[in-house]
């Protein structure tokens, strides 16, 4: 059988959407404590991303 190279798309595959799917992996799992390590590496990575919000508008 011969095997065939997969090839990358570039927007399935990129870091940020990994670490977007990482985050919403885990909250559908109703894991909130396991989605905080992709949630803080997409901030540290990407910080103007607007998936992340911006948390200084508190109550």
């Amino acid at each position: 059988m011969q095997q065939t190279a997969q090839q990358l798309d570039i927007f399935a595959d990129s870091r940020d959407v990994e670490l977007r799917n990482g985050v919403l992996d885990q909250l559908q799992c109703r894991d909130g404590a396991a989605a905080r390590a992709p949630l803080e590496e997409l901030a540290a990575e990407y910080p103007d991303d607007s998936a992340i919000g911006d948390d200084s508008t508190g109550p």
